[in-house]
């Protein structure tokens, strides 16, 4: 019974987290005409980097980190590293496709109706959205060692709480940003459901260490 209403919040949780893209798409839409294309175009790569660099982590981790733990040779300390290593791994690569952002996005759309002026408007939202990269990838390093732990409704309840408060940050954003703003907001989206994982791994760790100096 705990197993399926843990994988009932878990799935909830994802769900939410995977209408993002339409809860923004949604927004865009009263802008301009060519808003939500824009949009498209700017989160087309975005979406390549965080699926592939998640599949990577998700596929990597969980197994080795279940089988760590079935072994109990899961520690905190092992998770911390890797955290760290891929905060700082993916931190470098947002810098470097923010520094070449205008030649990619170029070689990658600069044909056909694409024009100067609309690579122009993309490459912000691009880089705006590109801000919650490390965030994102390195927070899956702790949640695949929570899940290895069975620890579930941590990380369903990081993913709805970052749902919503996306939704507010989304008018504050798009009113201040215009429509660049609507990725800015995802990136702090990210940035809160980070927070949230790290502090209560810092909690966790520091209520296991209370418990074994007893």
């Amino acid at each position: 019974v705990e197993s399926k209403k843990n994988f009932s919040i878990m799935l909830f949780s994802s769900l939410l987290l995977a209408t993002v893209t339409l809860l923004d798409q949604f927004f865009s839409v009263n802008l301009s005409a060519e808003s939500v294309s824009l949009l498209n175009y700017a989160n087309k790569l975005l979406i390549v980097i965080l699926a592939f660099g998640g599949l990577i982590i998700q596929r990597t981790f969980l197994p080795d980190f279940s089988l760590m733990n079935s072994e109990g040779n899961l520690f905190s300390r092992d998770a911390f590293f890797w955290f760290v290593l891929i905060f700082f791994s993916s931190l470098i690569l947002s810098l470097f496709f923010f520094i070449f952002s205008e030649q990619i996005l170029k070689l990658l759309f600069l044909r056909g109706n694409f024009s100067e002026s609309d690579l122009n408007e993309v490459i912000p939202i691009f880089n705006f959205g590109l801000i919650q990269v490390p965030f994102y990838l390195s927070s899956l390093v702790l949640i695949q060692f929570f899940l290895s732990k069975k620890l579930v409704l941590i990380v369903a309840a990081s993913g709805i709480l970052a749902f919503l408060v996306k939704i507010p940050l989304n008018f504050i954003m798009l009113d201040s940003f215009g429509l660049k703003g609507l990725n800015l907001a995802s990136s702090l989206m990210y940035i809160i459901s980070f927070s949230l994982i790290l502090a209560y791994f810092i909690f966790w760790y520091r209520q296991l260490n209370v418990k074994s100096s007893k």
